[in-house]
């Protein structure tokens, strides 16, 4: 397999890379979701071994080939950069599995963009929350019967906690402090409602008042839920 591509340099004003850290596409198989992480788990738990030191994956859209199911994004920090994809490639043909390049080439390294994550320290921070949060998650698929926590609960907790440090985390007429955070979701989202809302404001800014607004907004919003089966949900 080809690995030269690691060598070129594609850097640019608008990006921030983080070190040492690449990423790769796993489409979504036939088979869904829960075969494909599982066997990412099992890739995983290999390339730990001596590969890769920190990893994270995230569900994302298939831009590339229109795959409804999208593909499972894998993220990870290596020192060995060109033994990483002679390892993933022997897993994908093993297991019957596609891989495609989130950019250009397959194993790229891994960007944001410098609006979102402006310097590396802030990219890094997120890493370091992401590989702990699939940690968490990929223990709980391999082990579903001793490692046990509610979704709901820790996505809620995570948001609430992080939004609280960031924005200041005041209850205000009976308001939690993350509602907040889901008008400035809304403000940034849908700009064409007038929510007065500025996105950078936090509790450390003097002149940061509150008032009530009893107002209806139309807004589409896509419900998951779980199949009918026989009439059945």
């Amino acid at each position: 397999m080809d690995i030269s591509y690691l060598s070129k340099s594609n850097e640019n004003i608008n990006k921030t890379y983080l070190p040492d850290w690449y990423e790769v596409d796993f489409v979504v198989p036939p088979q869904g979701y829960r075969h494909l992480l599982k066997l990412i788990s099992e890739l995983i738990s290999d390339l730990k071994v001596n590969l890769i030191t920190k990893w994270f994956f995230l569900y994302e859209p298939d831009s590339k080939n229109n795959n409804k199911k999208g593909v499972i994004r894998l993220r990870y920090c290596t020192k060995k950069p060109k033994d990483v994809p002679k390892t993933i490639d022997e897993f994908k043909s093993k297991n019957n599995l596609q891989i495609q390049a989130v950019h250009e080439e397959l194993f790229s390294k891994y960007y944001e963009s410098k609006e979102n994550f402006p310097d590396e320290k802030v990219l890094e921070a997120f890493a370091n929350i992401m590989t702990k949060v699939s940690e968490l998650n990929i223990n709980k698929l391999q082990k579903p019967t001793t490692i046990t926590f509610s979704n709901y609960y820790l996505a809620e907790r995570l948001i609430h906690c992080i939004y609280n440090n960031i924005y200041g985390g005041l209850v205000r007429n009976g308001y939690r402090a993350y509602y907040f955070f889901l008008l400035k979701l809304m403000s940034y989202e849908y700009k064409d409602i007038a929510f007065e809302e500025n996105l950078e404001a936090t509790i450390l800014d003097n002149n940061i008042d509150y008032f009530e607004k009893d107002e209806q907004y139309k807004v589409k919003i896509l419900i998951p839920r779980k199949k009918k089966i026989n009439n059945q949900i």
